[in-house]
């Protein structure tokens, strides 16, 4: 007899609908967890592709490992997060002129076609965004990126001013690695189709905070790079991604559990948890 045969209450996670996740064991219903999230957000589906998921629909997410997106799903639980990039996807209503801007120029990790191509000059770098931050609070700026392998652009650049001073750092598509000059931490992580998420966190020294994001390595370089989806959120790492149109969006709260009856399930005087997390 395996430790399985004598557990109570096993939840791994598989099935759902919304408002509802179903345990394996009991399979009478008497362990199944209630999931409440008012208002829609996004995973990683079986298929390696962002998808948007609809209000209390549990988010099975299936995580990557060197660019693949693995068969095991983990449930997916966020805190409320607010994506402050008025213009997510939109970087023709990013500010700075000069740079090149071509929509729906590739596929994005969503499976659409709607991910920019943007081209930069010796004399025209880089996009911009700004927004109103909270001085003091601790923030991480998130974008996707991917290589146009038609040409010699290996390294992006994401650039923070920080209401007191600039932040930066480089990122190099083609050997994965960073060049840190100002974030608190820095990350890349390999996506479907080389497609990266890139990013970095910072705190805010004033309240007039600018993103900038460059297709190359940095002033003064020509470069060409693919973009889509950033993201500016207050939080010590990026969250799953909001997309936004022109003013910040909120993701709500996940909230998954048993509210009553559990004491039919499992013992209350003693018991054994094995928690994965």
């Amino acid at each position: 007899m395996s430790i399985y045969d004598k557990a109570s209450l096993i939840q791994i996670p598989s099935g759902y609908k919304a408002g509802k996740l179903y345990s394996v064991i009991p399979n009478s219903g008497a362990g199944n967890f209630t999931h409440t999230r008012n208002g829609a957000a996004k995973r990683v589906n079986s298929q390696g592709l962002i998808e948007t998921v609809n209000a209390n629909v549990p988010r099975l997410d299936y995580p990557f490992i060197d660019g693949v997106a693995q068969d095991c799903p983990y449930l997916l639980l966020e805190p409320l997060r607010t994506n402050y990039a008025p213009y997510s996807e939109d970087f023709n209503n990013w500010g700075d002129v000069g740079t090149t801007i071509t929509p729906n120029a590739i596929i994005s990790p969503n499976g659409t076609l709607d991910a920019s191509k943007l081209v930069s000059t010796t004399n025209n770098w880089r996009k911009s965004s700004s927004f109103t931050a909270s001085s003091g609070v601790t923030y991480t700026f998130s974008i996707y990126a991917k290589l146009d392998t038609s040409t010699s652009t290996t390294t992006t650049r994401l650039e923070v001013y920080n209401g007191a001073g600039s932040l930066a750092a480089n990122y190099n598509l083609s050997n994965e690695t960073i060049s840190n000059s100002g974030f608190t931490s820095v990350f890349i992580e390999r996506l479907k189709d080389d497609w990266y998420r890139i990013g970095g966190t910072y705190t805010a020294g004033g309240t007039n905070n600018i993103l900038y994001v460059y297709p190359s390595a940095g002033y003064g370089t020509a470069g060409t790079m693919y973009f889509w989806a950033a993201q500016q959120e207050a939080g010590t790492y990026a969250s799953s991604y909001i997309s936004t149109n022109g003013s910040p969006v909120t993701r709500l709260v996940d909230q998954c559990e048993i509210a009553s009856g559990l004491e039919d399930v499992i013992g209350q005087t003693e018991g054994t948890f094995f928690i994965d997390f």
